[in-house]
């Protein structure tokens, strides 16, 4: 009987902190009285990363080096990258969030002390909870108390790529071209053009966002490149191309045949 108690015990503190691994909608006005609803910005394409704070002494660092890692995108991907800082249960006053926003370099940043927008849903309470959402599946790619900056990167790069759905590609920074595509001899080859010498990171990821396969991570210099891919490793279906260099990212579809 103590074993079947304990089991149970053991299974009902596992249900209280599994960390969801899609986004709760929100559909209310911020701080400012602006209109907000999750879902849509997601199915606009958005990527919305949203620090939960109480607020407290201890939420500053994360939240602030969160926010400056996001601004990192604006370049990139102009408008595609949302910052929010929300009170953890919604009990706090705008006025009250907002002076600590204002004391902490964060005035610009969209607010909300809404029973909305909680952090309830996420898993255990640790502040800040930062968090990463983004496609039309409305995916959570990033849930921690916390900040990871390489994770957390790692985190907006897969939502931008689950955000671009059906384009071909995002932006044109590097000339960047996939022939042939569809790819029906496992090899495929991509053309890109570089202003300056940079570090180029290129990535695989399948269309919910999962890294696939890393293609290349290493300096190059200015001018005209050829990457051949072997994706033989890979099933078939739609693919997402990720390069980025000198803080700018380009995608281009992949689509490996049967």
């Amino acid at each position: 009987m103590k074993k079947t108690k304990l089991f149970i015990a053991i299974l009902l503190l596992t249900a209280r902190f599994m960390v969801a691994q899609t986004a709760t909608n929100f559909n209310c006005n911020d701080c400012a009285g602006t209109n907000h609803d999750l879902f849509t910005e997601l199915n606009a394409g958005k990527v919305v990363v949203i620090s939960f704070v109480m607020p407290c002494a201890s939420c500053i660092g994360p939240t602030l080096s969160a926010y400056n890692e996001v601004q990192n995108y604006s370049s990139s991907n102009p408008g595609k990258v949302l910052f929010y800082i929300a009170d953890d249960y919604g009990n706090t006053s705008c006025a009250s969030l907002t002076t600590w926003c204002n004391t902490n370099g964060l005035g610009s940043v969209t607010k909300f002390s809404n029973t909305a927008v909680v952090e309830t849903p996420y898993g255990a309470g640790g502040m800040p909870k930062i968090l990463v959402f983004g496609g039309p599946n409305h995916t959570i790619f990033y849930n921690q108390n916390g900040m990871d900056v390489a994770a957390f990167n790692s985190a907006i790069n897969s939502a931008l790529v689950a955000a671009v759905g059906v384009k071909e590609y995002s932006v044109d920074n590097f000339k960047l071209s996939l022939f042939p595509n569809p790819v029906k001899d496992m090899k495929a080859t991509i053309s890109y053009e570089l202003k300056t010498s940079s570090p180029v990171a290129i990535e695989i990821f399948n269309t919910k966002g999962d890294l696939a396969m890393s293609v290349l991570n290493d300096q190059q210099a200015i001018g005209k490149h050829l990457q051949t891919i072997d994706v033989s490793g890979l099933a078939a279906g739609q693919y997402f191309i990720h390069l980025k260099a000198d803080s700018k990212t380009d995608y281009i579809k992949l689509i490996i045949a049967e």
